[in-house]
């Protein structure tokens, strides 16, 4: 998914902006890979939520959580077994996004944190 930001001039000169790229949107250049995947092992999630991430060989791929305004809020690790866990802490409730970046790719799934 690319997403494009354009403006726009309307008559009378106010400038009309496209909404900004999703952070966990696939970023320009980069496609999704065969064999990276990242699933949510459990939806909703309170306070700890466990990721199953796969990926084609090489070196783990880094794990990023956002919310829905784009903004970091947490980058758990990956261990040897495929497994990221995020320990959401004070985190708010909502809905948030997890991404897994490889050297071969990107893949995102969608996790919903309860209080």
């Amino acid at each position: 998914m690319i997403l494009v930001v354009a403006s726009v001039s309307p008559p009378g000169g106010t400038s009309i902006s496209s909404p900004p790229a999703r952070p966990w949107a696939f970023p320009q250049g980069m496609n999704p890979a065969p064999g990276l995947s990242i699933a949510s092992l459990e939806s909703p999630a309170r306070g700890r939520a466990s990721f199953s991430v796969s990926w084609p060989g090489g070196e783990p791929p880094s794990v990023q959580i956002f919310d829905l305004r784009g903004r970091l809020v947490g980058n758990p690790g990956v261990n040897p077994g495929g497994i990221a866990e995020w320990n959401a802490g004070e985190t708010a409730s909502g809905v948030y996004f997890a991404r897994a970046v490889h050297e071969s790719g990107v893949a995102s799934t969608r996790l919903v944190l309860l209080p």
